[in-house]
């Protein structure tokens, strides 16, 4: 079964752009939450101390989806191309 690279590269740009939509949201509402969060999945004690000057803002929001959106897009389009020729 061959994937349809551009559909799939589009479903997979969707998906992470709205798990980063979902991110940023718990990220701005409960940042002190996000914070442990991060740092149980970095396997950092502490992470705090790397974050203390950091500020959320909306435009940092849209300039990290934007690169985020395009290399989803583009890496899942070259795995379905060989998806594609690994299936033939």
């Amino acid at each position: 079964m061959q994937l349809n690279a551009k559909k799939f590269a589009s479903a997979a740009a969707i998906t992470i752009t709205a798990a980063y939509a979902v991110c940023a949201a718990f990220t701005a509402l409960w940042p002190e939450a996000a914070i442990k969060f991060l740092g149980s999945m970095l396997h950092i004690v502490n992470v705090a101390k790397f974050t203390e000057d950091v500020e959320m803002t909306f435009g940092g929001v849209v300039l990290g989806w934007i690169p985020l959106a395009l290399y989803s897009y583009f890496t899942a389009l070259v795995f379905a191309w060989l998806y594609n020729r690994s299936v033939k």
